[in-house]
C-alpha cells in the first residue's frame, strides 16, 4: 500500500505540475480562482449529477487478453455518482470506482480503481504449463483536459493485488455530441503503454515454458494495444435509459508477436438497460 501511495503522489505531481503552471500563467487565472470558491450556488463542473442507476447489462468480451474465443454474460448494471460539492465527485462506472476533482470546467484529475481479468488453462489448453494469472486490481491517478467537445485523458495504473508488478499508461481522445436532449454519442480512440514487468506477465515465454507451438519469447515494454470505439446513451423514459458501448481492440508490438497472443484483434460490447433514481 505504501508503494502505491508513493507511486500515486509522485505520478500525479509529475502530470499535474505543468498543467497547473499553464493555468497560473494564463490570462484567465483570476477567473479560475473565482470559480474555485465553491458556494451553494456554484454550478457543478461534472457531467454526471448525484444519482444511482441500476439495471442489467449483456457483455461480450474475449476470455482473456489475446484470447481467440469470446464469452457473453449477463451482469447487474450499477452506476453512481455523488457530487461532494461543485468540484469533487465520487463515482462508480461499471467496474471503475474513483474520485475526481474539477479544478475548472476544462481540467479534472483524480484517482481510480479497476480490475483486469487474468487467465489460465481452463480458458485455453494452450496455456497449460504456464503460471495462472489471477484478477489484477489496478489503481492510479488520471488527468482529463477538455476543449469544446474534445476530451483528452491520461491514466497511469499499477496492480495492488500482486498479479503483476507492471505500470500501464493509457492515452484516450474522445468527442461527445448530443444532437437532441436525451441522445448522447461519444466516439473515442485510445492506446496503452506497458512496462517490462506487465509484458513479462502476459506475453513473455521463458525457455522453461517453451513448448511445441510456444517458442521462447522476451516481450519488452512499449505500446502494446490500441482501441477504437463508441458509446451511445439514450433516455427511453424520464428515468429509464439505454446504454451501448462497442469497442474494437488491436494488439501490436511485442504483444502481437508473442505466441501467447492467439488473436490480435477482438471486439468488446456492452448493452445495458437501467433505471436512475
Amino acid at each position: 500500500m505504501l508503494r502505491f501511495i508513493l507511486f500515486s503522489v509522485v505520478t500525479a505531481s509529475i502530470i499535474t505540475a505543468p498543467i497547473f503552471a499553464l493555468a497560473e500563467a494564463s490570462p484567465f487565472k483570476d477567473t479560475f480562482k473565482a470559480m474555485d470558491k465553491t458556494t451553494d450556488k456554484t454550478p457543478s463542473f461534472f457531467d454526471d449529477f448525484s444519482a444511482i442507476s441500476i439495471g442489467t447489462a449483456f457483455v461480450t468480451q474475449p476470455e482473456f487478453l489475446g484470447a481467440e474465443t469470446s464469452e457473453t454474460r449477463v451482469f447487474p448494471l450499477v452506476q453512481g455518482a455523488y457530487n461532494i460539492d461543485g468540484h469533487q465527485q465520487i463515482y462508480l462506472r461499471g467496474l471503475e470506482l474513483g474520485y475526481a476533482y474539477a479544478y475548472n470546467e476544462n481540467f479534472q484529475f483524480g484517482v481510480d480503481l479497476t480490475p483486469r481479468r487474468g487467465r489460465g488453462p481452463e480458458e485455453d489448453s494452450r496455456l497449460t504449463g504456464l503460471e495462472n494469472i489471477g484478477t489484477s486490481i489496478e489503481v492510479g491517478p488520471w488527468v482529463k483536459l477538455r476543449w469544446k467537445g474534445l476530451r483528452f485523458q491520461t491514466n497511469i495504473r499499477t496492480d495492488i493485488a500482486g498479479e503483476h508488478d507492471g505500470v500501464l499508461a493509457t492515452f484516450k481522445l474522445s468527442h461527445k455530441v448530443e444532437p437532441i436532449p436525451g441522445f448522447r454519442f461519444t466516439a473515442y480512440g485510445q492506446t496503452e503503454w506497458a512496462s517490462n514487468a506487465f509484458m513479462d506477465t502476459f506475453f513473455t515465454v521463458t525457455p522453461g515454458e517453451a513448448a511445441a507451438g510456444r517458442p521462447a519469447f522476451n516481450a519488452k515494454s512499449g505500446f502494446y494495444q490500441s482501441a477504437l470505439g463508441g458509446t451511445f446513451n439514450h433516455l427511453l423514459h424520464k428515468d429509464i435509459f439505454l446504454w451501448v458501448d462497442a469497442q474494437f481492440q488491436f494488439l501490436h508490438g511485442d504483444a502481437r508477436k508473442s505466441s501467447l497472443s492467439f488473436n490480435d484483434t477482438d471486439f468488446r460490447g456492452i448493452l445495458g438497460v437501467g433505471y436512475t433514481f
